[in-house]
């Protein structure tokens, strides 16, 4: 087993930068890793499952490929290659030319070409000898033949010098019976000339008379012709005329047709605008009248728009959505976690107040599909879904059924409402839709501690379709909605709200309402649930419903968003969405005006058109064309041959005799014997293996995912080979060699290329062509141009081992050498001792350098992040692609929860402590605000869904090519560092944090560290007293209270909360026997004395909560009596009866007073 140390003291020598970062990354890291020890030579190696692309580990090798590369090397069969001799050829054909037979022996095979050529020029003697003796008889006999050939010549001159002689003596004969024939005929060819004279004469005399008589031919016949044209001419004249006439006839039939349809649709089209103009002047009376009668009820409602009751303007209603009874729900999207119905009954039959509590389910109590049953909440009994929504969430619900509302008189098909979990302290809601989607929705989380905490949110936005489409509001066509039973007990306590007005939609108030829009929020500030008369707003019936209602008009849009919400947690929350308005004066739709007819367009018709008068035909002249006379026939003049003279022949002398010569006789054939030679071989072939730039990279280390190219040099023919019908190239594909086939197709031309997947064997098969070049000729060597196989290495830690092997008809097959190749993260690679697994790691610390990974931490508190860019397997690497030149290390991190300190993470040493200052620091919000071909380089390593929704700070070399030599190449690595702090937002919350490394284009995450953040809850007075120990936390405490303080406000600290309370003094007046005078007063500071009527003020003393002040009751004196004298009997009996009057009527005043002083005390 071999373990990898990250931070090894072999990577950091002499400390360099901040004592803090060197703190940071020198930190013990428990980060090793144990792998399998594997055969330096085994063909696998499996990288850790931290690589983002070409993820897949190599398979193992078949069969096949493993018997293929114990072949490397071997060839078997041979090759038998014809010996050539130009020298015996030659001989060969000098005997032949000279006579000599030549007989082909059976072939002879020698072990090198040297012998068979040895034997040849043995043969080439052996056939020269016989020739000489073949061309010493040839030339004697060539001799008699010569002289015999002279006499054959000398015979036939006299046989041809005879034949001419005898030919003249027959000439002679003949020519002297031609010459008696030439006399006779000369004498008729001169009677014949005389003859001719005679007929030419008497031709002349005729034809003097023909030509006076055709002179008088001429002038009849032009006065015939004449004639003839101007009977033509009239008739071309009368034709045009006729045709003139036809055309406007056809124009009159049409002009006709036109006239009378235009007449007939004018009338058609006034009758038609006479009975629409009466029928707009019927209705535009009735709209008029209607448009009084709504002006006045629009007057009304304007002038009780300020009456209890009454919107406080006058609005219009376009949409009627009061009540949907035969609604159903159709569809909902976006929910995953529906309640079960016996569940939910279930729970509210232990206690209704806990059906919307998130805490009353747990995951059994849920399915994927949607149920609906009868549920009551607040009094209203309706078919309902039940489903949980998290915070975040939506769900989309559709309506349909028979439905009744209606928008501006057109049915509503469709009704489409967005429910989104906006806020919810455990996190995620109980959310109930009715079937009818006028009552809307129930939602809560919490009802396990009462009117506590806040309450949860809702937002919705609703949607409504007709069958032209969705429903728009618009300035002439407004929507109102109801806000109603918008329960209150008081700004400082429960009370419910509408916010979030989609910016269509704007608040009118009723007058009189309790409900109004205070900044963002919609609600009652009084407990209009507890007060009268304002508590009757709840009562379906009541006339006071407006106390507790609202209304918002939309006049643009088609989407209406409202977010619904209450201060404390509740039971659950019953809204309900509808155009029930709780308030008189919403005003109908207005009266349409009627549009008036338009007049209509009537046809032109002109004048009533004319026909046309018909030509009338021509008279014509009549001719006769004139009989020409007869030309006299010329004679014919046979001109008579004058009779040739004959040629005398010429004389011929009589040949003289010839000698006989005696035939010469032809010499004896000689015999020679010559046979064929061949030679066997055994030619070999190559392989290689380099990448894109040329470089050898037999046991090199290439990165993964680069191109690497199998150069094959096939054998070289020799001359005299036999003649081939196929030659053929296999080669078993490592697994993981990702081959170009359509490379490989135009790299080998002149081979059928195929390629199975399954079993990767590549097959190259010569083409008719590439055969008929081989035989073309095989008296010289045949050589193949080098061309290579192409593909890319896509497995970490893996080593590529490639051999191939050719046939020649399968008498002869050759096996190349093994090539081999590995890619960075193997261990024990015996071919590159530095190569390791590729393993970037990430680590979260304290200031001190502590491991905190999955501990607590504070909204104050740094977040110090060391990082580790592996690079030291890279160490000797040769990378011929250019195009995966490309590193840089990145860091993932939520910006919702933490602020990032880039400028201490700008920190960078390498292993040595050696600071590294030419990588840029760029923090990027999201994976679309990266460069395009940043974003290019993450796609395609798979690490855009590694980045998600996170931000990324990005550490990029400056120059590529230079960080490759000065890093990579010389293997190596840096440590890096991010620097962060928890945002308030997060408190509560984990923050998790990976980091990843692309080295030559390829992408390896680190692991994640988490840590959750606390928060811190601190309770003082004004002065900075500590009330209460401070508490730490996933989440912030309530106020709370305490005796004799009053909570003031919650400020937010570095560390959380503090809640600021102000110290109560009581004021209390007393007489001295310690009753009270006056209520006693609770404040900030103690108060005055003051006067009370019938007492005088003594003094004042301290109370343990404050100050008591005391009074003294002033005695009257009472006014001294005239002196009269003594009453007696009835007069003094009056008198005191009268006094004790006055006295208890004293005595029942004051106590009145003081009791209704106590109801008072008792009230509050």
């Amino acid at each position: 087993m071999e373990q990898k140390q990250r931070f090894s003291i072999r990577k950091f020598k002499n400390g360099v930068g901040s004592a803090l970062l060197l703190s940071l990354l020198l930190a013990p890291i428990a980060l090793q890793t144990t792998v399998l020890a594997q055969d330096a030579e085994s063909p696998t190696q499996q990288q850790l499952g931290n690589a983002t692309n070409y993820t897949a580990a190599q398979a193992d090798p078949s069969e096949e490929y493993l018997a293929l590369e114990k072949l490397a090397n071997t060839s078997q069969g041979e090759i038998i290659n014809q010996i050539t001799s130009t020298e015996l050829t030659a001989a060969i054909s000098e005997a032949k030319n000279a006579g000599v037979k030549v007989t082909v022996d059976k072939g002879v095979n020698f072990e090198s070409l040297e012998a068979g050529q040895a034997d040849y020029a043995n043969q080439v003697t052996a056939v020269k000898t016989i020739i000489d003796k073949q061309v010493a008889a040839q030339k004697t006999y060539e001799e008699a033949e010569k002289k015999y050939q002279a006499y054959l010549v000398a015979e036939a001159q006299y046989e041809k010098d005879n034949t001419a002689y005898q030919a003249y003596l027959t000439a002679k004969a003949e020519y002297d019976k031609a010459f008696a024939s030439y006399q006779e005929a000369y004498k008729v060819y001169e009677t014949a000339l005389a003859e001719n004279v005679k007929l030419v004469a008497q031709y002349e005399q005729d034809k003097q008379a023909y030509d006076k008589a055709y002179a008088l031919y001429q002038d009849e016949l032009k006065k015939h012709t004449d004639v003839t044209a101007a009977n033509a001419q009239k008739k071309a004249d009368y034709e045009v005329a006729l045709a003139k006439y036809n055309q406007d006839y056809a124009n009159y039939q049409a002009a006709l047709s036109t006239y009378t349809a235009a007449s007939t649709g004018n009338a058609r089209l006034k009758a038609a605008y006479d009975a629409a103009k009466a029928e707009y002047d019927k209705k535009k009376a009735e709209y008029d009248t209607a448009k009084a009668a709504y002006d006045k009820q629009v007057a009304e409602a304007n002038r009780l728009t300020g009456v209890d009751g009454y919107l406080s303007e006058a609005v219009v209603q376009s949409l009627i959505s009061k009540s949907e009874p035969n609604a159903k729900i159709v569809e909902i999207d976006g929910v995953t976690n529906f309640l079960s119905t016996t569940k939910r009954e279930e729970i509210r039959l232990k206690n209704p107040n806990l059906v919307h509590t998130v805490s009353s389910y747990d995951a059994n109590d849920y399915t994927n599909k949607m149920e609906s049953a009868p549920l009551n909440v607040q009094g209203i009994i309706d078919e309902a879904v039940t489903f949980e929504l998290a915070v975040g969430q939506s769900a989309t619900v559709i309506y349909g059924g028979n439905l009744t509302s209606t928008f501006n008189g057109e049915s509503i098909e469709k009704i489409e409402i967005k429910y989104t979990s906006l806020k919810s302290e455990v996190g995620s809601s109980i959310i109930s839709v009715f079937q009818d989607p006028t009552k809307t929705v129930a939602f809560a989380s919490d009802a396990t501690k009462g009117f506590v905490g806040e309450g949860d949110e809702l937002g919705l936005e609703i949607s409504y379709y007709t069958a032209s489409g969705k429903v728009t509001a618009t300035k002439e066509n407004p929507i109102v909605f109801s806000l109603s039973s918008m329960n209150s007990l008081g700004e400082e306590s429960y009370y419910e709200y509408v916010r979030g007005l989609s910016s269509n939609l704007r608040f009118v108030p009723i007058t009189g309402s309790q409900v109004n829009k205070y900044n963002d929020k919609i609600y009652a500030r009084n407990s209009i649930d507890t007060i009268e008369p304002y508590n009757s707003h709840d009562s379906v019936d009541s006339p006071g419903r407006y106390y507790g209602s609202g209304a918002i008009i939309a006049e643009s849009g088609n989407v209406f968003g409202i977010v619904v919400g209450a201060s404390k947690h509740q039971t659950s929350h019953w809204f309900a969405f509808n155009t029930d308005i709780k308030a008189s004066g919403l005003l109908p739709a207005p009266p349409v005006a009627p549009t008036a007819p338009t007049p209509p367009k009537y046809k032109v018709t002109g004048n009533n058109p004319e026909e046309p008068v018909k030509p009338t035909e021509p008279t014509y002249e009549d001719t006769t064309a004139p009989t020409p006379p007869v030309e006299p026939t010329k004679p014919i003049i046979v001109e008579p041959v004058k009779p040739t003279e004959p040629t005398k022949p010429t004389e011929v002398p009589k040949p003289g005799t010839v000698d006989e010569v005696p035939i010469p006789t032809v010499p004896a054939q000689l015999e020679v014997k010559v046979h064929p030679n061949t030679y066997s071989s055994h030619p070999t072939i190559q392989k290689e293996v380099t990448n894109d730039a040329g470089e050898d990279l037999s046991n090199a280390l290439v990165p993964k995912g680069s191109t690497v190219k199998y150069p094959l040099q096939l054998p070289t023919l020799t001359a005299g080979r036999p003649e081939y019908k196929v030659l053929t190239v296999e080669d078993n594909i490592p697994e993981g060699y990702e081959l170009n086939v359509e490379a490989v197709t135009a790299a080998f031309p002149d081979f059928d290329v195929t390629y199975d997947e399954k079993t990767r064997l590549l097959k190259l098969v010569s083409k008719e062509e590439l055969v008929a070049a081989i035989n073309k000729d095989r008296t010289k060597e045949f050589t193949f141009a080098k061309q290579a196989l192409t593909g890319i290495v896509t497995n970490d830690g893996t080593v590529y081992k490639n051999t191939f092997k050719v046939s020649l008809d399968n008498s002869y097959t050759i096996y190349s050498n093994t090539v081999k190749v590995t890619t960075p993260g193997k261990p024990n690679d015996p071919d590159n001792p530095d190569n390791n697994l590729i393993q970037p790691t990430k680590q979260v610390v304290d200031a001190e350098g502590k491991d905190i990974d999955g501990q607590a931490v504070g909204l104050k508190d740094t977040l110090n992040y060391p990082l580790f860019w592996d690079m030291d397997q890279y160490n000797t690497i040769k990378d011929g692609d250019s195009a995966k030149d490309i590193y840089f290390y990145f860091d993932l991190y939520d910006a919702s929860k933490v602020a990032v300190d880039l400028k201490a993470s700008k920190e960078i040493v390498d292993e040595n402590s050696q600071a590294v200052s030419d990588i840029e620091v760029t923090n990027y919000a999201s994976f679309a605000d990266l460069p395009k071909e940043l974003q290019t380089v993450f796609e395609n390593a798979n690490l855009k869904e590694v980045v998600g929704d996170k931000s990324i700070v990005l550490y990029l070399p400056k120059d590529m090519a230079a960080f490759e030599e000065n890093y990579v190449k010389k293997g190596i690595s840096l440590n890096l560092r991010f620097v962060a702090t928890p945002k308030r937002e997060a408190a509560g919350q984990v923050i998790e944090n990976t980091a990843g490394q692309v080295d030559f284009g390829n992408g390896y995450i680190t692991n994640t560290v988490t840590n959750k953040v606390q928060v811190t809850t601190e309770w003082e007075d004004k002065h900075g007293t500590v009330l209460k120990d401070k508490v730490t936390g996933d989440q912030t405490e309530e106020a709370g209270s305490f005796d004799r303080y009053r909570f003031v406000e919650t400020q937010e600290t570095e560390t959380g909360i503090k809640h600021i309370f102000e110290k109560l003094y009581t004021t209390e007046w007393v007489d001295e026997q310690g009753n009270a005078l006056k209520e006693k007063v609770e404040d900030t500071e103690t108060k005055e004395h003051g006067t009370i009527e019938r007492y005088e003020y003594v003094r004042t003393e301290d109370t343990p909560t404050g100050i008591k002040h005391i009074f003294k009751r002033i005695v009257e004196q009472p006014v001294q009596p005239k002196k009269n004298l003594p009453l007696t009997g009835e007069q003094a009996t009056i008198g005191l009866v009268g006094l004790g009057a006055a006295l208890l009527a004293l005595i029942l005043a004051w106590k009145f007073k003081l009791v209704e002083k106590l109801k008072k005390v008792f009230k509050k």
